[in-house]
C-alpha cells in the first residue's frame, strides 16, 4: 500500500484527548457515529489502495485483522458474534495494543469515551471489509 495511499503519523495521546473532548461535548453516540463514518471511509480507501478483493469468510477476516494491526489499530480478537432481532450483527471484540485506547485508559480511566469512537471505527471497517451489513461492535 505504500506509494498508493497517504499516511500521517498522529500522536496517540493527542488523538485520545481530542476524542475525549468530542465525546464530552457531543455525547458517546455522536462519537460512535464519527468513528463509524471514519471506518467506512478508511475501509474503502484501504481496499482501493491495496487492491485486495475480499469475499467474506475466515480468510477475509484474517486479512482484515492483519491490516488493522499493521496500520496501528491494535491486535483484534473476535470474542462473540450474533444476529440480534433488530437486524444488526453484534460483535464483542477485544483490542490489545491500540495506543489511542491505552492513553485514554491512562488519562481518563473509567470516564474514557474513546472506546465509543473505536467501536464505531471497527463497525465501519467491518461493514466495508467483511461485507457485514448493520454491524455493531
Amino acid at each position: 500500500m505504500f506509494g498508493k495511499m497517504d499516511w500521517t503519523l498522529y500522536p496517540s495521546r493527542g488523538f485520545a484527548m481530542i476524542l475525549q473532548e468530542i465525546g464530552e461535548k457531543l455525547g458517546p453516540d455522536e462519537l460512535y457515529r464519527i468513528g463509524y463514518e471514519n471506518g467506512i471511509m478508511n475501509g474503502e480507501e484501504i481496499l482501493k489502495a491495496s487492491g485486495v478483493k475480499l469475499k467474506g469468510g475466515w480468510i477475509s477476516l484474517q486479512i482484515v485483522l492483519a491490516l488493522l494491526d499493521f496500520i496501528g489499530y491494535g491486535n483484534v480478537k473476535f470474542v462473540k458474534s450474533e444476529l440480534k432481532n433488530d437486524g444488526h450483527h453484534h460483535f464483542i471484540i477485544h483490542v490489545v495494543n491500540n495506543p489511542i485506547v491505552e492513553h485514554a485508559k491512562e488519562m481518563y480511566g473509567e470516564k474514557s469515551l474513546v472506546c465509543y469512537f473505536i467501536a464505531g471505527l471497527f463497525s465501519g471497517h467491518g461493514e466495508i471489509e467483511l461485507g457485514v451489513k448493520k454491524m455493531r461492535i
